[in-house]
């Protein structure tokens, strides 16, 4: 009777010690992943931004122009729907 009492109590431990080891694991594949992407992003940023500066400062700007625009026109897109959906033109 005890022994079955023990094997249970081993059995009920070793699960919770695989559960454990199995969310260590994709804790760290998480954060190898995360790791793996901001190089993949970083990398050729900073490579871009030692070796050809000109290229890279352009770029930048290009970018940043270019996300101003797009923000600039939802919010008179967004202005221009509220002010139809609230009957003026």
């Amino acid at each position: 009777m005890k022994i079955n009492k023990i094997i249970k109590g081993l059995y009920i431990v070793l699960e919770h010690y695989q559960k454990l080891i199995l969310k260590s694991f994709l804790f760290l594949i998480y954060i190898v992943s995360i790791i793996a992407v901001s190089f993949a992003i970083t990398f050729p940023l900073w490579l871009a931004a030692t070796k050809y500066r000109k290229i890279y400062s352009f770029l930048i700007l290009f970018i940043l122009l270019t996300l101003i625009i797009i923000i600039f026109i939802k919010k008179i897109y967004k202005w221009g729907v509220l002010k139809k959906n609230s009957g003026l033109s």
